[in-house]
């Protein structure tokens, strides 16, 4: 039988593998969304897939995803225990990487009933990674007390 400490050791190595697919899948969206502020013509994958360039406001809206995706991506790697700057206390990150993961099982739901063929292909498998990846960290995750340094000591 193996200890506590074995255990837990082993769910703080997944969580931090976890947070890291978590936060390139949330770059890759960060990417994604500042292309379509650009007016990179990506919109068939995006916000319904009804217009291939967003309109102004839907590039400010982008603009506004590719901020907090960047965001998400520091605050999940902290929760992972990695000793990263992120926009929220360590001791808020725990509920902040589980309203990620809600929110990502919601755009589950949202990209399968688009009805962009490319945005139900693309993006709903990358929202089930995500999904799971940040509800693994979340519950996985470094507390405060358990932060590590970027070499893992």
């Amino acid at each position: 039988m193996q200890t506590a400490a074995a255990k837990n050791g082993r769910h703080r190595d997944a969580a931090r593998a976890t947070s890291v697919v978590a936060a390139a899948v949330m770059a890759t969206l960060a990417l994604f969304e500042i292309g379509l502020a650009a007016g990179l013509p990506w919109g068939s994958a995006a916000w319904g897939g009804g217009q291939p360039v967003l309109s102004a406001g839907m590039r400010l809206a982008s603009a506004g995803a590719a901020v907090v995706w960047s965001a998400g991506l520091l605050v999940v790697l902290r929760r992972g225990g990695y000793r990263v700057w992120a926009p929220l206390p360590r001791s808020w990150t725990g509920a902040a990487v589980w309203i990620f993961a809600a929110y990502a099982a919601f755009m589950v739901l949202a990209n399968a009933a688009s009805p962009s063929g490319t945005e139900r292909a693309v993006m709903r498998p990358a929202s089930v990674v995500l999904a799971v990846a940040c509800a693994l960290t979340a519950r996985w995750g470094a507390t405060p007390s358990q932060q590590m340094t970027p070499t893992g000591r």
